[in-house]
């Protein structure tokens, strides 16, 4: 009896039945998960940056938070708690101060640029094809750089001065039509007017959206996508549920994806064929057609998708959320009433450069893009392989970091009453003279900051100097809570803004 031997293992593995097979398989797997988890939180080479453990082991309660539209709130909060170093999910830290901003986003010696990441902006891409927005290729931005940087320049956003204002005098011409109405829609017409313009410029044809009072369908799709492309992009972090909803949605996905480049190749293509020697913004860069340095077509058709996402929709969200601020701060709204109707006797007076003579509508201005700043979580790069020194942290290979926007903008550490609107703040107020204004960056820096942000500026100004001179404006109750209702998924998703407008007396 003691010489007789136990089966080898592989055949007492096979006589199980399949209930004990199943939980072994699952103790397996449990085990496998909570060693991940540990390792994630305790032993990575990030353990030692700031941040909840439960968030450094594993991807599921910061995607939560994402899917929910909820985290850049989120990151503000453990800002807050831990310093103004985060790590806020296994593979992600964010820093929210002004020297942050230099750092990733400006060219080191020896290092160069960090390289954007490639996996959260896939979604702004036409059939694959990158742009000045998502192209990992610092040589490749540089040339489409060159190419949009004229029709984005202060001299050729004076010249467009024409086009700038005849839209901004149908607005105007519509809001005193449709006022006697009721309460009107103040996202839907910034929008309405910040894409026909842009459309304007580049395609050389307007969406009609003031003419109809509704969206275009290609600017419907856009929206709807961004959305859709920011939660796929947060679930690429679970494979498996990566994959099933891919095999679930391909189809859908690859419907809306043609649509899409459907809408840009015939819109490109109507531009290019048109008979003009107009210099639009795709004007300049058709200039070097035929040259060393030109876009290829599909190129431009994946450039002017992303020229009319990230030139209409961040501006119409900054007049936005000025709007909703002033209309909740009346002492802010009666100094600003009062500069603008004091300084223009005739509304013909208002133009790209005397509005640059309003300090206080600047100063307005620059503190509605820090207290509701148009991309809110900002730009991710990846640190090369090697890793690297982050503002005295060390980092490793492949961590993906970033400048949260929102919690920059926020932070307690940044901003005397942070979460107060104060435009003096802007204009040497001895009480907030040790804020960090550069911790505000609604445009970025380095190579890859916002190339719209004269025509931005130029846009904003003029509008609200314009609704202010003819208007007076009354915020709704059912929009009486607008900021604190609005989801973010990657820009703002903005729930509409109610307003009486009543023709001011004169």
């Amino acid at each position: 009896m003691d010489n007789i031997q136990e089966p080898p293992f592989y055949t007492r593995f096979l006589s199980l039945n399949f209930s004990n097979l199943l939980i072994l398989l699952c103790a397996f797997f449990a085990t496998y998960i909570v060693s991940t988890a540990v390792y994630s939180a305790y032993f990575h080479p990030l353990s030692h940056i700031p941040g909840p453990k439960l968030y450094a082991a594993s991807y599921i309660v910061p995607a939560w938070h994402s899917i929910n539209g909820r985290r850049p709130f989120m990151i503000h909060k453990l800002h807050e708690k831990y310093g103004d170093v985060v790590r806020f999910s296994p593979n992600h830290v964010s820093f929210c101060t002004g020297d942050a901003y230099k750092e990733l986003y400006s060219n080191k010696p020896g290092r160069g640029q960090l390289m954007k990441d490639p996996g959260s902006y896939l979604s702004f891409t036409v059939a694959g094809i990158h742009n000045i927005l998502t192209t990992p290729s610092d040589e490749d931005h540089s040339r489409f750089r060159r190419l949009l940087a004229h029709g984005f320049s202060e001299k050729a956003t004076r010249e467009q001065e024409s086009v700038v204002l005849g839209y901004v005098d149908l607005l105007i011409q519509r809001l005193h039509e449709c006022a006697k109405e009721g309460p009107q829609d103040l996202v839907s017409w910034y929008n309405w007017t910040t894409f026909d313009l842009i459309g304007d410029l580049t395609f050389n044809e307007s969406f009609q959206c003031l003419e109809k009072s509704a969206y275009h369908p290609w600017i419907e799709f856009i929206f709807g996508g961004f959305k859709a492309g920011s939660i796929l992009n947060t679930l690429k972090q679970f494979p498996v549920a990566a994959r099933v909803l891919n095999f679930l949605l391909k189809d859908v996905i690859n419907e809306k994806m043609a649509k899409n480049a459907a809408f840009s190749r015939q819109k490109t293509a109507n531009r290019i064929t048109a008979n003009t020697d107009r210099l639009d913004f795709l004007g300049y860069v058709l200039r070097h057609k035929g040259t060393e340095k030109e876009m290829s077509i599909a190129e431009i058709e994946s450039t002017s998708s992303v020229l009319v996402l990230g030139g209409s929709e961040t501006t119409a969200t900054m007049l936005s959320g000025a709007t909703y601020l002033l209309l909740t701060n009346r002492h802010v709204l009666d100094r600003l009433v009062a500069e603008i109707r004091g300084h223009f006797a005739n509304e013909g007076d208002i133009n790209m450069v005397s509005v640059n003579k309003l300090t206080y509508e600047l100063a307005v201005l620059e503190e509605a893009m820090r207290f509701f700043p148009p991309a809110p979580l900002g730009s991710m790069r990846k640190l090369p392989p090697q890793g690297d020194t982050i503002l005295g942290h060390e980092l490793p290979g492949d961590t993906v970091v970033l400048a949260t926007n929102y919690a920059a903008c926020h932070s307690s550490r940044n901003w005397k009453d942070a979460d107060s609107f104060i435009p003096e703040r802007w204009l040497d107020h001895p009480d907030y003279k040790d804020d960090n204004k550069s911790s505000s960056q609604p445009f970025s820096v380095g190579p890859r900051n916002c190339i719209g942000r004269n025509l931005a500026y130029a846009e904003m100004r003029v509008i609200i100097a314009r609704l202010i001179w003819n208007f007076d404006m009354e915020l709704s109750q059912e929009s009486m809570n607008w900021m604190e209702s609005l989801k973010i998924f990657g820009l703002w998703e903005k729930l509409p803004l109610m307003v009486k407008l009543t023709p001011r007396a004169r």
